[in-house]
């Protein structure tokens, strides 16, 4: 059930802004040009990130490749997250610090996770 709950959210999440990309790409050059040499690398993750938060949330809801599609998501929103603190919006924190809580949760709830525990690291 945690599973469904946590890949739906972070679905639903990349499917809002893949709905409206060319706002989000607005959103993130506006909020954060500067913070990476080129701007292009800006457009480019703001293009790519709703997609890949998307679908990772699907692969998760599924069931498929559940430790990769944890490991992607994890990448996700701590590379979001670090953008947020940059650009002093922490109240956009409260998403990810959820979704990051609910990955750790299936991450550990996941029997296969320790039976292979030491090859996460």
């Amino acid at each position: 059930m945690i599973r469904l709950v946590v890949g739906s959210i972070i679905a639903i999440h990349g499917l809002i802004r893949i709905v409206d990309i060319g706002g989000y790409t607005d959103f993130i050059l506006s909020n954060f040009k500067g913070t990476l040499p080129f701007d292009t690398l800006l457009v480019i993750g703001g293009a790519l990130f709703p997609f890949l938060e998307f679908f990772t949330g699907l692969l998760i809801c599924f069931n498929i490749t559940l430790k990769k599609s944890i490991m992607v998501g994890f990448f996700i929103s701590v590379v979001m997250s670090i953008f947020i603190l940059v650009g002093n919006m922490y109240e956009r924190l409260i998403y990810h610090t959820i979704v990051l809580i609910g990955l750790t949760f299936l991450l550990f709830k996941d029997s296969r996770s320790f039976a292979n525990r030491k090859h996460f690291i």
